[in-house]
């Protein structure tokens, strides 16, 4: 009854109605109709009595067998979101179907008699699938209690039936009443379904984070039954005039509803051919979107920006582009989950504390050479060392209020007001944001410093290796598909350090390494407040020797660490993918169809 007992734990803390119910089963005297016998290959399986049927629910042979056979004849389950299992037996079927799921799928197990999940439970370790967070169990309940059951699945109309044939012949009257509210739940989630976009995009050539943001983002919008064309632009490496003909050919024959990229990817090279098109087109920014704006794009009407950070929402609109609209990050769940390592990754990315990211900006380097001359023209060198210093301590503050503070707290003469405030972003907005990069260096470097007290690895850029030293030890570059996943999977703490650019907003490092059900430790941004519960699912600090005392805390308490990044697993899985981005992203779209063209169904 051990076994028992760690499911029936696990359970409690997800239904805790099932959880008692199980309780009482287990005190209670066996039903006489229904038999674990031993099949020929020493599984169990089971044999039921009821009126005058009897059955076996699972092959008296080999059980393991059937149930993987039964799997492979599921026809599209690949692209499936929701597998409802009508009919429960001990569960052979469930097993071997988990074994194949993806981490955005999820199965509803529907069965009218609580003995069946006790036996499982006696015979079957199901704390696995139940951590999971991608299983709903609903037992013994009436079917006149099941108006309920559209909520499972009203967000997605992807549903594939998986039924038990035995416990259909063995308790028909239940499962045909069952199968008639579901589908009537189904037709009406069909009929009210996202329109479908004619959606045209691009394969990046580059390699930076952009990139792996729009690939995962094309997948949530295939995901949500959208028709996604791609224009692969490794195939145009400086051929601009041949990725022109081609694009004007695309836009002829597939007739899209809009452009859609991440930041500048792909539009750079044809902004002039989309607005002589008058093609809508679609930018989600994941960096600053100031920058990339004031050089390239223009507030015509005909351009959508969905921004990562909250506060350039207010800041854009202001700025001329009508519309502009929230819309965090995500995960990938496909690419960040789980994975069981071999001792030679362990050993390569076991450690108490790590860091991925960079400190090295191609961008702030060229504008630090092109401006250098001038800095000190403008600022001296007391208030230019200043800046850097206050902005490096507190990196969520706009660069140009804490250059002001700087002046004052310098005695150098300065206003305080709109006027004053427009004049620095008119005239010094580039060298600012040159300071405020060196800042962002500093405030990283510093904060990897002040935790070499405990054993810390840094991936990134090769500027890290000037900062190695005792505690710090610098691993490389890691791949985001390949590598990457693999240390958010063995790192006790994954350090989050935000870059400058984002005032408010959370960055794909929270979302991906709790989707590896790693634990993770961020600075503070205001954003996590509304995506994550802050102390249960992500923890975060505000000072550098706060940081030093939860690094230690958790390090002590590996069980509470371990409990929090769980709970972060499951909000990310069930609220935070590209799928549920994507489909916002359509929601909005379909909303506010004055933004694009009318071809979508």
């Amino acid at each position: 009854m051990e076994l028992f007992e760690e499911n029936l734990k696990i359970l409690g803390k997800i239904d805790s109605w099932l959880a008692r119910l199980l309780r009482v089963q287990k005190s209670r005297n066996r039903d006489k109709n229904i038999q674990l016998l031993v099949a020929k290959n020493k599984e169990y399986t089971c044999y039921c009595e009821e009126g005058e049927k009897n059955l076996y629910l699972h092959s008296s042979i080999n059980p393991s067998l059937e149930a993987k056979r039964l799997i492979e004849n599921l026809k599209s389950l690949e692209n499936t979101r929701t597998i409802i299992i009508l009919g429960l037996g001990l569960g052979y079927h469930i097993f071997e179907l988990f074994k194949r799921l993806d981490a955005e799928q999820r199965i509803i197990i529907i069965e009218e008699r609580i003995e069946f999940l006790y036996y499982s439970f006696c015979l079957f370790d199901w704390r696995k699938i139940l951590l999971s967070n991608q299983i709903n169990l609903i037992i013994a309940r009436g079917v006149s209690r099941f108006d309920f059951i559209k909520d499972l699945f009203g967000k997605f109309d992807e549903v594939e039936f998986l039924k038990l044939k035995p416990s259909l012949k063995l308790f028909p009257g239940y499962y045909i009443k069952v199968e008639e509210v579901l589908n009537a739940a189904l037709k009406k989630e069909i009929v009210s379904s996202k329109r479908v976009f004619s959606i045209l995009s691009f394969i990046s050539d580059g390699c930076s984070g952009l990139k792996y943001i729009l690939e995962d983002a094309l997948d949530g919008l295939l995901k949500n039954k959208q028709k996604v064309y791609a224009i692969d632009l490794n195939d145009y490496i400086d051929n601009d005039e041949r990725l022109a003909i081609d694009f004007a050919n695309h836009l002829e024959e597939i007739k899209p509803d809009f452009v859609f990229t991440i930041g500048g990817i792909g539009i750079g090279r044809l902004y002039e051919q989309i607005i002589s098109s008058n093609i809508p087109y679609v930018t989600w920014m994941a960096d600053n979107p100031l920058l990339l704006l004031k050089s390239k794009f223009k507030s015509d009407s005909n351009i959508n920006i969905f921004v990562w950070d909250n506060t350039y929402v207010a800041e854009l609109r202001n700025a001329g582009y009508k519309n502009v609209f929230y819309l965090p990050l995500a995960t990938n769940p496909k690419i960040f989950k789980e994975l069981s390592l071999s001792e030679e990754e362990k050993e390569y990315f076991t450690c108490e504390v790590s860091f991925a990211g960079t400190i090295s900006d191609p961008y702030i380097a060229e504008m630090y050479q092109k401006y250098e001359s001038l800095f000190y023209e403008m600022f001296t060198p007391e208030v230019v060392k200043e800046v850097i210093e206050l902005q490096s301590l507190n990196p969520r503050q706009r660069i140009i209020d804490t250059l002001i503070q700087t002046q004052n707290k310098l005695g150098i003469s300065s206003k305080n007001d709109q006027e004053y405030r427009a004049y620095l972003t008119q005239k010094v907005s580039d060298h600012l944001e040159v300071i405020d990069g060196i800042a962002m260096k500093k405030f990283r470097t510093d904060i990897i410093k002040f935790l070499s007290c405990f054993n810390i690895n840094v991936y990134g850029d090769n500027e890290w290796k000037s900062f190695q030293g005792p505690g710090v030890v610098y691993k490389g570059y890691l791949d985001n598909r390949t590598q990457l996943p693999k240390l958010y999977n063995a790192s006790m703490i994954n350090l989050n350090l935000t870059i400058s650019q984002s005032r408010t907003g959370v960055n794909m490092r929270v979302f991906d390494v709790a989707s590896c059900g790693g634990f993770v430790l961020s600075d503070y941004t205001k954003d996590l407040e509304s995506l994550f519960k802050i102390g249960e699912e992500v923890i975060v600090f505000r000072e550098r020797e706060e940081l030093k005392k939860l690094v230690k805390y958790f390090i002590d308490n590996p069980t509470e660490k371990e409990n929090i990044a769980l709970n972060a697993k499951k909000r990310v899985l069930s609220e935070h993918t590209y799928t549920h981005r994507m489909n916002k992203f359509i929601s909005i779209l379909a909303e506010n169809t004055n933004l694009i063209n009318m071809n979508s169904t």
